[in-house]
């Protein structure tokens, strides 16, 4: 195994060195560059997507107070109307029942009003008025 290291490794020839480039004449200057900006151009759409939730939040908030409040509000309209309609049937019995031909004699002989026995009829085709003979 000695004899196989010994053979395979063989001496590289060696090279003269290149002749050095002159170091003063065409050396570049070096110059500062200001480091890039820790800030991440992202930021400002992450600031602008949290203000957007924020606004939306509070917006849905507003709606549902809103919604609330005029919830309330058909509530008292509902209980208002359904009190005026129970005094709207009140009104029209009360009148349906004052309307009746007995309580309208009633009210009218209270008036010092009398029936008359021979009613005159104005016949608005003929223009003529008659006594009505049939009320006797």
């Amino acid at each position: 195994m000695s004899a196989l290291q010994s053979s395979a490794a063989r001496a590289l020839p060696v090279r003269p060195h290149e002749r050095a480039l002159p170091t003063t004449a065409s050396k570049p200057k070096l110059k500062l560059i200001t480091a890039p900006s820790t800030e991440r151009p992202i930021a400002g759409v992450v600031y602008l997507c949290i203000a957007l939730l924020v606004c939306s939040v509070l917006a849905v908030l507003v709606m549902n107070t809103e919604l609330a409040d005029g919830a309330y509000q058909r509530s008292a309209l509902t209980k208002q109307l359904s009190a005026e309609v129970l005094t709207t049937e009140q009104l029209t019995e009360r009148l349906a029942d004052v309307s009746t031909p007995e309580n309208l004699a009633v009210k009218a002989e209270r008036l010092g009003m009398k029936q008359m026995v021979n009613p005159e009829v104005l016949h608005i085709d003929s223009s003529k008025i008659n006594r009505d003979t049939t009320s006797n």
